[in-house]
């Protein structure tokens, strides 16, 4: 795994993990992780790998995430800024 800023989200199809170090992406990785997503808004593969964007999953995701933790729907999200994401995952 290279060196990633934590704090990273863990990504997977319809759920999203805050992780604070390397032992809590270890332990939210349970097989079924798309990409991880660090502070800086690099993007990241299972195995640690850099990828280009995942913009589209990223929403998708976090979509499916907030409407399953019965948040609004999320539709600000078309300027492409990661940014955007964390605070929603920070409650």
């Amino acid at each position: 795994m290279p060196k990633l800023d934590f704090p990273v989200l863990a990504v997977e199809s319809d759920y999203i993990t805050l992780c604070s170090d390397a032992s809590e992406l270890k332990a939210a990785d349970n097989g079924h992780l798309l990409f991880v997503l660090d502070s800086r808004h690099h993007y990241f593969d299972a195995k640690g790998q850099p990828i280009d964007r995942q913009w589209s999953l990223l929403c998708t995701a976090l979509q499916d995430y907030l409407s399953a933790e019965g948040h609004c729907c999320v539709a600000k999200l078309q300027l492409q800024d990661e940014s955007q994401i964390w605070p929603l995952l920070n409650d």
